[in-house]
């Protein structure tokens, strides 16, 4: 019996298995922030970066943005906006405008009582960019923690149980296989 075929089942049964777990695993991106809708177009064109001292942040902590060197034309206003569930009662501290590199920094402080994302955008006529942070909630999530003797903890897990159990027999079965076809090699052999 070829061996592609069973290749490609396990590939298969692998990825459908790996993907939820991978794609929970990755970490959070910095993201363009709030709108930038109606700036500049292709008046100028970016070169730096921009980054975060954090993307994710506790209620009334603060968190620094850097806009890197080339992300704003050189000695120009910058104007830091927030938005996003958890922008109402934040602080914005600005350099307030772009270095001679084109470089500028931002410090936003969370208000105490808030929660969900926080966008922070620095503007300008030309240039427009931020990141996405995320503020946890400062009360924890409520979680059931009572458990049936019966069944498993429940981990979050979006794999349908028919996908587990289908895997779970697909490497019995090939392990049944394996058993008997090296039976079969060696009766063969004898």
């Amino acid at each position: 019996m070829p061996r592609t075929p069973w290749a490609a089942l396990a590939a298969a049964a692998f990825i459908v298995l790996a993907t939820p777990a991978v794609a929970s695993a990755a970490p959070a991106a910095p993201s363009t922030g709030a709108s930038c809708a109606g700036v500049g177009g292709d008046v100028y064109s970016s070169a730096g970066t921009v980054s975060s001292s954090a993307y994710t942040v506790e209620p009334g902590e603060t968190v620094e943005v850097t806009w890197g060197a080339g992300y704003f034309p050189e000695s120009v206003p910058v104007q830091v906006v927030t938005a996003g569930p958890a922008a109402a009662g934040s602080t914005v501290e600005s350099s307030g405008a772009s270095a001679a590199d084109g470089s500028m920094w931002a410090a936003v402080t969370v208000a105490p009582d808030m929660a969900g994302d926080l966008s922070i955008t620095g503007m300008t006529e030309q240039a427009c960019g931020g990141v996405t942070i995320e503020v946890a909630s400062a009360t924890p999530a409520a979680t059931d923690v009572t458990a049936d003797s019966d069944s498993l903890a429940y981990t979050g897990s979006t794999v349908p149980t028919v996908l587990i159990v289908a895997g779970a027999g697909a490497l019995v079965f090939g392990g049944i296989l394996l058993f008997a076809r090296g039976r079969l090699r060696r009766r063969t052999q004898e």
